[in-house]
């Protein structure tokens, strides 16, 4: 040990290999616990900022499929208006699944009828359209089709989530319907439901929980 005023300056063999093992493992556990803190609090705010962007996304899909449900509400009041009722399918299959499509499906005459090929009681019809498709953004509505021609297309409108809005009405005028309207809505994220009752929901059905309506 060398002495220079008040300072003192040690000698590596002052100090001992034991201590200069000690503060090098103390050093070498203090960065382990930093770097494991560190990720700890990354992995958090990753957690957090898929859980917002998610949500942000879910509520995003709502709000189109709630402004394009309000879009085919609209049309089909215009279908009313033209024909005094809306499309008749209540004896008719639902469609729930794109690569089930077929002629007979509820929601592929809605498709056809607000194109102008069906009239309220689904016969062949070649009047205007009630609705103008492209303001659906998600729908697979007639997109290189013509659609004032009078042959009907194997189409039908989806939601955001990719499966099909869901239309249900009564399957003629004698036929009881206890909803004020007819039904239009969607699944939801879920693509599932519990149908309803001469035009009536259950509340309390879990696969309802998530639906939007029109």
């Amino acid at each position: 040990m060398h002495a220079i005023g008040r300072c003192e300056i040690h000698s590596g063999e002052d100090r001992g290999s034991g201590a200069g093992r000690l503060r090098t493992s103390d050093l070498k556990g203090l960065t382990v616990a930093e770097v494991v803190v560190v990720l700890a609090i990354a992995i958090l705010l990753m957690g957090a900022s898929v859980a917002v962007f998610g949500g942000l996304h879910d509520r995003a899909k709502r709000l189109q499929a709630q402004a394009e449900l309000a879009v085919l509400r609209n049309s089909l009041e215009a279908f009313r208006g033209v024909y005094g009722d809306y499309p008749l399918t209540g004896d008719a299959p639902a469609l729930t699944n794109l690569d089930s499509l077929d002629a007979g499906m509820a929601e592929v005459k809605l498709f056809n009828a607000l194109l102008g090929r069906l009239d309220a009681g689904l016969r062949p019809d070649s009047r205007k359209r009630h609705l103008d498709w492209q303001a659906l953004a998600t729908a697979h509505a007639g997109i290189g089709v013509n659609p004032e021609g009078s042959e009907l297309v194997i189409d039908a409108f989806v939601d955001p989530w990719g499966n099909p809005y869901a239309y249900r009405y009564r399957a003629s005028a004698g036929d009881v319907w206890r909803a004020a309207t007819c039904l239009i809505y969607s699944r939801g994220p879920d693509g599932q439901e519990t149908p309803p009752d001469q035009g009536v929901f259950d509340p309390n059905a879990p696969f309802n929980c998530d639906n939007i309506h029109g």
